[in-house]
């Protein structure tokens, strides 16, 4: 199995939780990937449509990690304006830093789009509400709310989101809620991505919810896609297809638009994606070598229909191989796949980039 790197931190993970940084991220079994390649569950008609005028990637750098612990919160409203008298948040995983998050049209937030508050779950016995969007250090994010009033213990997630059309990672918004009980937390839109991708107006967002059992793993809701919008909406994202030419073919692309190494002695390499398809679509690779030696390094991008990405790859062992600085970059290597989320068929492609 190809290694799994914390999309925070880059520290390889085996299992679900990274140790270093906390970020919780699924961590699929081989049964649970055939069953998803045997009953695949995207629907398509929910896909809300994205002009077409138009990574998930690894951040490699550990965000300061404070572990607040919310107990006890007493008297939260709800939209409907009933109070809930039980609050809780799992002991093992605390990162929703509600002390410095702003709402839009606070102090430091005045010209951050506004979004109502709404419920965007609410089936057997629990219920989900984004109630407002604002900042944390800076970086966007939506405030969530939890009610499990079901007679079962649930976790309810969210891993992947688009925002005007861009697929972009998110943190935070990886919940266990015990029956009974209620749940806030805050879903962080990854600040790079969103600078990588050009947006610095966040209109159209689409979240991907999943919620399952805690104690049985058993699907409650998969997949289910709920677009949002914020007062910003008809806002139209420009979109830099600027790069050289990987693979073109149906609809999809990949453009690569740069290599170089850090500071710390790191490679990354820097792709631009689109998916211009009525499916989903993975792009990744079976190997990646540099000045013709196989390096540590992943290319994966998820891609909704009408959706593009900016994809960061980082390369964490180039400096073993001699590789000091940027300059010394001379040839990429890809072992590139394409593989349709629906019908699993695959295409291939070997692509050398050549840096002159």
């Amino acid at each position: 199995m190809k290694e799994i790197r914390c999309p925070d931190c880059g520290y390889r993970m085996t299992n679900s939780q990274c140790p270093i940084c906390f970020k919780r991220v699924p961590f699929p079994s081989a049964a649970t990937k055939n069953r998803q390649k045997a009953e695949p569950k995207w629907e398509r008609r929910s896909i809300p449509s994205f002009p077409k005028a138009g990574s998930r990637r690894r951040s490699g750098s550990v965000l300061k990690t404070i572990p607040v612990l919310l107990a006890a919160i007493c008297a939260i409203f709800s939209l409907t304006g009933e109070v809930i008298e039980q609050v809780s948040m799992p002991e093992d995983y605390v990162s929703t830093y509600y002390e410095d998050y702003l709402e839009a049209g606070a102090a430091g937030a005045e010209d951050m789009p506004t979004m109502e508050a709404c419920t965007i779950y609410d089936d057997k016995g629990i219920r989900v509400t984004v109630d407002s969007i604002g900042l944390v250090y800076d970086t966007p994010a939506l405030a969530v709310t939890i009610f499990n009033n079901s007679e079962r213990n649930v976790t309810v997630s969210v891993d992947s989101a688009q925002v005007n059309g861009y697929m972009i990672d998110v943190s935070g918004l990886y919940c266990e809620v015990k029956k009974g009980k209620t749940a806030q937390t805050l879903l962080r839109l990854n600040e790079d991505d969103l600078q990588n991708a050009g947006i610095d107006t966040v209109a159209d967002v689409v979240l991907l919810l999943d919620i399952y059992d805690t104690d049985d793993y058993e699907d409650i809701v998969s997949e289910l896609q709920i677009p949002l919008q914020t007062s910003a909406a008809g806002y139209v994202q420009k979109v830099d297809d600027s790069g050289t030419v990987v693979y073109e073919d149906g609809g999809v692309r990949l453009l690569f638009r740069s290599a170089e190494v850090d500071e710390y002695g790191d490679g990354k390499l820097l792709f631009f994606a689109e998916n211009l398809t009525e499916d989903p679509v993975y792009i990744g690779d079976d190997g990646i070598s540099v000045n013709g030696m196989e390096t540590d390094g992943m290319l994966w991008c998820r891609l909704w229909p009408g959706t593009r990405c900016i994809e960061t790859v980082y390369l964490f062992d180039v400096t073993e191989q001699g590789i000091e600085e940027s300059g010394d970059i001379t040839q990429i290597c890809i072992e590139l796949y394409v593989e349709n989320a629906v019908n699993w068929e695959r295409t291939e492609k070997t692509a050398v980039i050549d840096m002159g």
